[in-house]
C-alpha cells in the first residue's frame, strides 16, 4: 500500500471541468443505487476540535473508501494554517485489500467548489454578474475560479473577518480583470448580488450574522459553511437544496448543521432530472453543503484513474 501525497495530485492538473464531470457521474451512479454509503459521523469537542468519518463502496468501480477529517482546536493553529486535514483509505472492493492512503487536502478543498459549480449550473441565473463571498480564504478563491468559467461575472464583493486578508484578495481579483470591493456591511454585501457563497469556518464562538431576508430575488446562495453563518429565516428562500438529505439530517442531529429542513431537492435529483432546475428568474435558492461521501469518492476515483502507478494495484 502506498501514500499518495498532495504534490502527486497537484501534478495531475485536474481542472474544474474535470471535477464537475466526475461529480456528475458519481451522483448519477448514486441515484441509480450503484454506491452504498453511510452519512458522516462527528465527534466535536468544546475547544473546537472535531473528528469526522464516513465510508462507501462503489462495486462497479471496484472501489471502497474510508474518509476521515481531523480538525484541530483553533487556538492551536497559526494564522493561515488549515483548520482541518483529511485522508482517504482506498480499498479494492473485490478483494478487500488496501490500495492507498490519499492525502485528502485537494479533495476537501475542491469538493465544495465543484458542488457549487455543479449546482449553480442548474440553480443560478445564466446572466449572473455580481458575486458576493463571505470569507476571504482559500474557499473563496476556488469557488470564484469555478464560477468564473460558468457565468459572465463582472463584480466581486468580499466580506471577511480580516480586513487585511480581504483587501489582499480584492487586489488579486482586480488584477485578474474583475471589479472587486471589500465591505464590512453584511446587508450591503448580500443585497443585489446574483450569487452568494458563504465560507465561514467553524469555531466554538461563531454567532450567525447573515439574514436570509437580505438575499435579493433571483439570487443563488451556496452555503459551503453548512449555513453556520446564516440566522434562522430560511423560509425567505423559494427553494432550499441539500447535496445529500440523509447527510443533512445526521449533521443537524449532531449539532453541526443548524437548519433542520425541509429540503426541496437534493443534488442527485437535480443531476438526474428528477427535480427541476431554476424555474423562475426571481426565485431565491440556497444550497446547503453538509458534505457527502459521493463527492469524495468521485474526486478520489478521478485521482486514481490519472495515476498509472496505481493501476497495477487495482
Amino acid at each position: 500500500m502506498r501514500f499518495i501525497a498532495r504534490e502527486e495530485i497537484d501534478a495531475l492538473h485536474l481542472d474544474d471541468a474535470m471535477l464537475v464531470d466526475a461529480l456528475r457521474q458519481a451522483f448519477q451512479a448514486s441515484s441509480a443505487g450503484e454506491i452504498a454509503m453511510k452519512p458522516k459521523s462527528t465527534v466535536s469537542q468544546p475547544d473546537g476540535a472535531f473528528q469526522i468519518s464516513t465510508l462507501a463502496a462503489w462495486p462497479k468501480r471496484n472501489l471502497g473508501i474510508f474518509h476521515s477529517i481531523l480538525g484541530a482546536p483553533p487556538a492551536n493553529l497559526a494564522p493561515g494554517e488549515a483548520h482541518y486535514r483529511s485522508y482517504q483509505l482506498v480499498t479494492n472492493y473485490e478483494r478487500g485489500t488496501a490500495r492507498a492512503v490519499v492525502d485528502g487536502s485537494f479533495t476537501s478543498t475542491m469538493l465544495p467548489a465543484g458542488v457549487t459549480a455543479l449546482a449553480a449550473q442548474a440553480l443560478a441565473r445564466a446572466d449572473s454578474r455580481i458575486a458576493t463571498f463571505i470569507g476571504a480564504g482559500l474557499q473563496t478563491r476556488v469557488n470564484l475560479a469555478a464560477l468564473r468559467g460558468l457565468f459572465p461575472l463582472e463584480e466581486v464583493r468580499i466580506l471577511g473577518r480580516s480586513a487585511a486578508n480581504a483587501e489582499a484578495l480584492a487586489r488579486e481579483i482586480a488584477a485578474s480583470g474583475l471589479k472587486a470591493s471589500v465591505t464590512g456591511d453584511a446587508e450591503a454585501a448580500i443585497s443585489g448580488a446574483d450569487i452568494i457563497v458563504s465560507t465561514v469556518p467553524s469555531g466554538p464562538h461563531l454567532v450567525p450574522f447573515l439574514e436570509p431576508s437580505w438575499v435579493s430575488p433571483g439570487a443563488f446562495v451556496s452555503a459551503v459553511d453548512l449555513g453556520r453563518s446564516w440566522r434562522d429565516g430560511f423560509e425567505a428562500f423559494d427553494r432550499v437544496i441539500s447535496d445529500d438529505r440523509a447527510q443533512a439530517a445526521v449533521q443537524h442531529a449532531e449539532g453541526r448543521l443548524r437548519y433542520g429542513g425541509s429540503y426541496d431537492s437534493e443534488l442527485p435529483e437535480l443531476v438526474t432530472g428528477q427535480r427541476p432546475p431554476r424555474q423562475d428568474a426571481k426565485e431565491r435558492i440556497v444550497l446547503i453543503h453538509p458534505g457527502n461521501i459521493v463527492g469524495v469518492m468521485a474526486i478520489t476515483a478521478l485521482i486514481l484513474d490519472r495515476l498509472p502507478s496505481l493501476q497495477a494495484a487495482a
